[in-house]
């Protein structure tokens, strides 16, 4: 969600931060060292409810960002009256973003900043009920990019109350216009995907009910781009419902909808915007489902990780998500047929006299470097596994159900999640 204008009334008068309660916390990769201080209050030591000060953005080196959650609140605060008074500038600013690096706070950081502007907002400008829907969209979003599917499903249940309460708030409110409509359907979705995260029939149901709120709006203001990736999706939750295989594959419009994203974000908001980088991930991942564009999408995935590594740091989790998918990128596996059923090997060179491959394996899980062997093969022996950046000149089709199982499965296992990447 890009930002937008946001105004408040004015109160009277204005209570003291209160810091929503923490878990806890994430810091950056790096350990910070003894010495380091909180850059608002210059102290090093735990803050007066026993936390310790932490950093989770983009800044780098031994001293810059660190901070408690407590001083950060306080700042936030105190930004945002200095912005309600002025009548000028996003009032959510101060609580989304480190203002030395200029990136988002991340994983639990952002979360619990994002508990704290709610306090804030109830607690000095109840009436602001814009402000409050951006308050639910951070959580929202901080949630989904925290793995929540892997990590924690009490994360899925707060995201669900977010996505409740925003919906219950647009409701209950005399709002109305295209703005106010998007942030409804973001809700909805939401709601959709942490449903679906349930892995119940019941979860299934209630995902393809919020699905279908969001397709039927797509079609009436007339984005059928966008109504064909929803019906996408319904038709992924449907297979997992009913306890048939979902496809892997992803289909050639929906993809290309995908690139027309990006490539708008590169124009509108530059190449080094998080917004664009994390459109460029949902690219390469279309681009490695659709089974045919493994070199495409390493260059892109490639692109990404350079463009990442400098704006937001190693550590950062937009980084190291690129960077997992960028692995797979590098195994460049293939599929060969064997005694025991089809095993995956590493396609080294293409031997251009010969016109044979030349591969390593077969490759097993856990690594047997002992049992691997080096050896040159037909095209025609071996097969791509979908996503893989390797040219087969001509490249074997899947002929046998056997081929197809295998193909399935390793397109399945791909994964480029933070849960395989940390």
């Amino acid at each position: 969600m890009g930002k937008k204008s946001r105004k408040a009334t004015r109160q009277k008068e204005i209570s003291a931060p209160r810091v929503a309660a923490a878990s806890p916390c994430f810091t950056a990769s790096e350990s910070r060292p003894p010495s380091t201080e909180c850059w608002i209050c210059l102290d090093g030591d735990p803050d007066d409810e026993g936390k310790s000060i932490v950093r989770d953005c983009s800044c780098r080196g031994d001293d810059a960002g660190f901070a408690h959650l407590s001083c950060l609140v306080s700042y936030a605060d105190r930004k945002t009256r200095d912005l309600i008074e002025s009548g000028k500038g996003d009032l959510l600013e101060p609580w989304v973003e480190c203002p030395h690096c200029r990136q988002n706070y991340q994983r639990q950081v952002a979360l619990d900043m994002a508990n704290s502007l709610l306090s804030f907002i109830d607690e000095n400008c109840p009436g602001s009920e814009v402000l409050k829907l951006g308050g639910f969209s951070m959580i929202i979003n901080t949630i989904d990019s925290m793995d929540y599917e892997n990590i924690n499903s009490e994360l899925r249940e707060e995201g669900k109350r977010a996505a409740s309460q925003m919906i219950s708030a647009i409701q209950e409110s005399v709002m109305s216009g295209e703005d106010i409509d998007n942030h409804l359907m973001f809700a909805y979705g939401a709601l959709a995907e942490f449903s679906e995260t349930d892995k119940t029939r019941d979860g299934y149901e209630m995902a393809l009910h919020y699905y279908e709120k969001v397709r039927d709006w797509n079609k009436s203001v007339g984005d059928e781009m966008c109504a064909k990736g929803v019906e996408a999706a319904m038709d992924r939750v449907k297979s997992k419902r009913d306890g048939r295989k979902e496809t892997p594959f992803i289909d050639g419009n929906l993809k290309e909808s995908i690139r027309a994203n990006y490539e708008r974000c590169v124009r509108e908001k530059g190449e080094n915007s998080a917004a664009t980088l994390q459109a460029g991930i949902n690219l390469a991942q279309a681009l490695q489902k659709s089974g045919i564009h493994g070199l495409e999408c390493e260059r892109l995935t490639n692109k990404l990780a350079i463009i990442s590594r400098r704006v937001l740091g190693p550590g950062h989790d937009m980084t190291l998500q690129i960077e997992n998918g960028l692995n797979f990128c590098r195994k460049r596996r293939v599929g060969m047929m064997t005694d025991d059923g089809v095993k995956q090997y590493q396609a080294l060179r293409f031997d251009e006299e010969e016109r044979k491959y030349v591969v390593n394996g077969p490759i097993s899980d856990p690594r047997k470097s002992d049992e691997e062997e080096i050896m040159t093969v037909a095209i025609n022996d071996i097969i791509l596994v979908p996503g893989s950046p390797v040219h087969l000149p001509w490249a074997q089709k899947c002929s046998t159900p056997e081929w197809e199982s295998w193909r399935y499965e390793i397109l399945r296992q791909q994964n480029w999640s933070l849960q395989g990447a940390l």
